[in-house]
């Protein structure tokens, strides 16, 4: 039998994946009262990561290889190149990419360690265990996850990961729904969480939502094992959703005017990264910045800069493509 204590808590109609040698075999429970193990200790803690570390942080789950019955070590092979390609053009340090997958058992988890270690092994990946949905409990700290999002952006009759990112962020799959209408496999779609449910709780300002390529055929638009179209829909997902994670979080730029010219002027990526982390923190008042030899503050709130001696300028998040 499967002891039942590795599955961590699941709701009732809720799908797994089991995977017993070459068969793969998608369980569905009956039950509520599983217990969950306790947190595997993370040495990144609070006060080693930073507000900065914590932006450019992407944690996300391994798409289309649970229910969707895509195959892992495809799946594996197809997504670490996309992980090395990106992490080769994005040189910063403080950029932390984030496999999880639950529970401990789980093949997907094997299958990315072993990929990884063999192509790359930049220690700014890493695969763990962990509820994509409650990363705290397990010492993950991002603004930014991933959705293994269905065509509708509904939460009825799915499960895993879609099912317990709308448990923790219940308006955010309708409000997806309402401004996306359908996801297109390949594509990826941003929605922002809202405060007051556990998710922003957890830190999280943003969800992408990627729909990957089916395989399953009691899913919708299986494609039947055909890995030749399959492949590069997998490969465009992840390439997507990297790239929206780098205009979003990494590519972000403040502006102040400068009322003698009446011109906006850039801050530096350093101090753009320092007001967004500040202005996605949910804290009030002013944050310090020491530019140059000058102290400044800046309010996020009435977008203004003020210097030491009480001179006040303008503000402003330089509009991206991305469309929060």
């Amino acid at each position: 039998g499967i002891n039942a204590e590795y599955m961590g808590v699941l709701n009732a109609g809720d799908e797994f994946e089991l995977v017993v040698g070459s068969a793969r075999f998608v369980i569905q429970s009956t039950s509520t009262t599983t217990p969950q193990p306790q947190p595997q200790p993370n040495p990144k803690v609070s006060t080693e990561f930073s507000e900065i570390d914590m932006l450019h942080s992407l944690v996300f789950p391994s798409i289309s290889t649970a229910v969707f019955g895509f195959d892992v070590d495809q799946a594996a092979d197809i997504a670490t190149d996309v992980i090395s390609d990106f992490l080769k053009k994005n040189k910063e340090n403080t950029i932390h990419l984030t496999l999880v997958d639950y529970p401990a058992w789980s093949p997907t988890l094997t299958a990315f360690q072993q990929k990884w270690k063999e192509k790359n092994g930049d220690p700014r990946f890493c695969c763990k265990i962990a509820n994509i949905a409650d990363l705290s409990i397990w010492g993950i700290r991002t603004n930014t996850i991933v959705n293994a999002a269905n065509s509708t952006f509904q939460s009825k009759g799915t499960s895993g990961v879609n099912r317990a990112i709308h448990n923790a962020a219940p308006d955010l799959l309708s409000e997806a729904q309402n401004k996306y209408k359908e996801a297109k496999c390949g594509k990826c779609y941003l929605s922002k969480v809202n405060n007051g449910c556990p998710l922003y709780d957890n830190n999280v300002r943003y969800v992408l939502h990627t729909l990957g390529p089916n395989m399953n055929p009691n899913r919708p638009n299986c494609l039947y094992d055909d890995y030749g179209k399959g492949g590069p829909l997998l490969r465009t997902c992840y390439q997507e959703t990297f790239k929206m994670f780098r205009e979003l979080v990494i590519g972000v730029l403040w502006q102040s005017f400068d009322p003698r010219t009446e011109k906006w002027v850039d801050y530096s990526r350093d101090v753009s990264w320092k007001i967004e982390a500040y202005s996605i923190s949910g804290k009030t008042g002013e944050l310090p910045l020491t530019i140059g030899e000058q102290t400044f503050w800046i309010n996020v709130t009435t977008m203004t800069q003020r210097n030491s001696a009480g001179g006040r300028r303008k503000i402003r998040k330089l509009e991206h493509p991305v469309d929060v």
